[in-house]
């Protein structure tokens, strides 16, 4: 089991990769943020403290665990009807990963007790 009240300390520390990868993740958003205009929806999955944001434009963080899932998770993201905006991989030499895609394809309704995603670790 995990502390993670006390893993979310690493975020205080501007050297952790936590907060390496907050940075970008946030840089993304910005990014994201400035070539969007009218109504903009904030959906918060799984960001711990609300530092990050997913939405139609998905942002996610993955780190180098093995065995590595980013290839498969930048697959199943194309599979999934999102394109590719971008994947920074190994971030400032943390080994983590940031990627950008947007869903291009209608989105489909979520029926209730589906699942959205898994955890893997």
């Amino acid at each position: 089991l995990r502390d993670y009240v006390g893993w979310h300390v690493a975020y205080d520390d501007p050297g952790s990769s936590l907060s390496v990868r907050l940075r970008h993740v946030q840089r993304a958003i910005v990014e994201w943020l400035d070539r969007t205009s009218g109504t903009v929806r904030v959906l918060s999955v799984c960001a711990g403290q609300g530092h990050d944001i997913l939405g139609a434009t998905v942002i996610w963080t993955r780190g180098a665990q093995d065995p590595d899932l980013g290839p498969d998770i930048r697959r199943w993201f194309d599979q999934a009807g999102f394109e590719e905006l971008s994947c920074e991989e190994w971030i400032e030499g943390t080994g983590m990963r940031v990627g950008v895609n947007r869903l291009i394809t209608p989105p489909q309704p979520l029926r209730p007790g589906e699942m959205i995603f898994t955890f893997y670790r």
